[in-house]
């Protein structure tokens, strides 16, 4: 994965000239979820018969549609070919900690005339809340045991044991079912067609009145009709819950990625202290392939083809001119997201805070940086935005079919090879986006400390409409890049005497340093030729700022005059 924090590196090839030690602006080798799913041909041989059993089952009865029967088609850029995944009847592969199969329920209109009605609809609520709050627990007291602190502290592979605790977990429908009043037989389901009905006595007899019908998959959702002022996406609530809240007080709403697949609202990202900087001044975050594209003067699309991402990722022959489809920047971007092929920024939908761990156990909450919170409903439905996880996203799909090899959807594989790209997009709730505007984002929290806590405390929050302003931020902010103009333009340093200032002096020094090596080879390449010089092992451990210099003066541009001029020039 690449995006939920850029972990401290100590780099051999730093500089002489800069003393001071520097978080790359690179990102994370990709996280691991879980999903433990059957291999490809018997799920498709299983899902035929699903499919068969459902149609017959459906027109025998109305108004139960057990699952979505979504079918996520991909079209993907290079090829008119759909990849259809239509998950039918009750069970949906996905793994249960990380979601499971969703759950909604269409109550019957109350107009508090039948006390009967009443009553049912109180006792399900009631033990719905059970449920989620046994389902929360089990999340907490396990993260609280393994995770506490800066590292993974459980025995083995943090993606290993972190899968196979997910899928312990049961869903949602099996939660609800172990409550009290559904093993008392007060609550009953009628499998047969979602029917949930209420029993009580009356007069000696046994009464039974219908309460709602049981919603599954992407039936389970519906639009949400309350005018949102600031979304450009269609919203939506899962039926019967409109009410459920997250643990930290959000509102359990959802979107669609660009696959139509449902995609909780808020995304979480952490960043280290040089690349929310950069972000303040240039009004853009993505991945570093694009960064370096821009310092090359050139088009920063995500979809180029390069060698290295050719090597790795695609299976086939490439043409001359062949572009990447988005299932293959995403994979890409998450298989090669520690290097400078990053294609992009990856999300995660946990909002626990400090609830993200890498590979190799270590927190994506470090120490000195930051925590954004981003409204996807707010990001335009034009800028790519693709779930991995989740029911329908990209983990459901034949990534070999899509033209990416070496690859497994297994979550818990038994071999080191191939990619284990389904472990690497489970266990944060991983998300691709091309990129991050600042007026997407509507929490920005400070953090001096980093790892796991208790999955909600926060430290300071800055303003995020005017966070350069914020008094908790500004100086940092101004003095970060005071350094970083002080040694462009060549003037003093030695009144620059802050942390914030040092930081900036070390970034700018870095990327002069890249300039004066990539001006001094000739001729001149063009910025994808460039880019894959430093993406060769001689380059690659360079930090992102070295690489940027190199870049520009590899291509014959001229080096930035200052910080105004770099941020016009990355924008």
């Amino acid at each position: 994965m690449n995006t939920h924090e850029e972990k401290s590196q100590a780099n051999k090839r730093q500089p002489a000239a800069v003393s001071l030690v520097q978080k790359r602006m690179d990102c994370e080798p990709a996280l691991q979820f879980s999903d433990n799913r059957p291999d490809a041909d018997a799920q498709r041989k299983l899902q035929e018969r699903l499919n068969n059993s459902a149609v017959k089952q459906q027109r025998q009865i109305q108004g139960y549609r057990p699952v979505d029967n979504q079918s996520a088609a991909i079209t993907d850029q290079n090829s008119a070919k759909k990849v259809s995944v239509t998950l039918t009847n009750h069970r949906v592969i996905q793994t249960k900690g990380s979601g499971g199969e969703k759950m909604g329920i269409d109550l019957i209109a109350n107009d508090k005339t039948n006390p009967k009605l009443t009553e049912g609809i109180d006792l399900f609520q009631r033990s719905w809340n059970d449920a989620k709050a046994r389902r929360k627990k089990a999340k907490h007291d396990w993260m609280g045991q393994n995770i506490k602190g800066a590292k993974f502290s459980g025995k083995g592979s943090a993606t290993i044991v972190y899968a196979k605790e997910l899928d312990s977990m049961k869903e949602e429908k099996e939660l609800l079912l172990e409550t009290e009043a559904f093993k008392n037989k007060r609550l009953t389901l009628s499998e047969s067609d979602g029917v949930i009905s209420y029993h009580y006595k009356e007069k000696e007899s046994d009464v039974s009145v219908q309460i709602g019908t049981l919603r599954l998959g992407n039936d389970a959702y519906i639009k949400s009709v309350v005018a949102d002022k600031v979304a450009v996406r269609d919203v939506y609530h899962k039926r019967g819950f409109e009410s459920d809240k997250t643990d930290g007080g959000n509102a359990k709403e959802y979107i669609e990625d660009s696959n139509h697949v449902k995609t909780r609202r808020y995304a979480y990202v952490e960043k280290n202290y040089y690349q929310m900087m950069d972000f303040l001044k240039t009004g853009k975050m993505t991945g570093r392939f694009q960064q370096n594209m821009k310092a090359g003067g050139a088009s920063d699309g995500a979809n180029t083809m390069t060698e290295g991402v050719k090597n790795k990722v695609i299976q086939g022959p490439v043409t001359l001119g062949q572009t990447l489809t988005p299932t293959q920047i995403a994979v890409a971007h998450q298989e090669m997201g520690s290097s400078p092929e990053q294609r992009g920024v990856s999300l995660s939908s946990t909002e626990k805070v400090g609830g993200t761990v890498g590979n190799s156990g270590e927190n994506f909450r470090t120490e000195d940086g930051f925590r954004l919170k981003i409204d996807l409903a707010r990001v335009p439905s034009d800028v790519l935005l693709l779930n991995h996880y989740g029911k329908g996203g990209l983990i459901d799909q034949k990534l070999a079919e899509a033209g990416i090899k070496q690859v497994t959807t297994d979550t818990n594989p038994k071999t080191k090879r191939p990619y284990k790209y389904g472990g690497s997009v489970r266990k944060n709730r991983e998300l691709y986006l091309d990129h991050v505007k600042p007026e997407w984002v509507v929490e920005i929290e400070y953090h001096k400390k980093g790892g796991y806590d208790d999955g909600k405390t926060k430290e300071t929050l800055i303003k995020p409409d005017t966070p350069t302003e914020d008094v908790n931020l500004k100086s940092l902010y101004e003095d970060y890049w005071a350094g970083f103009d002080a040694v462009l333009k060549k003037t003093a340093l030695d009144a620059l005497t802050s942390d914030a200032a040092q930081k900036g002096i070390s970034s700018a020094k870095l990327m002069q340093s890249g300039y004066e090596a990539g001006s001094k080879k000739k001729p001149s390449v063009t910025a994808v030729k460039a880019h894959e010089e430093v993406a060769k092992s001689g380059l690659k451990d360079m930090f992102a700022q070295y690489h940027i210099g190199y870049i520009r003066g590899r291509v014959g541009a001229a080096m930035f005059k200052d910080s105004a001029d770099y941020a016009q020039a990355m924008k």
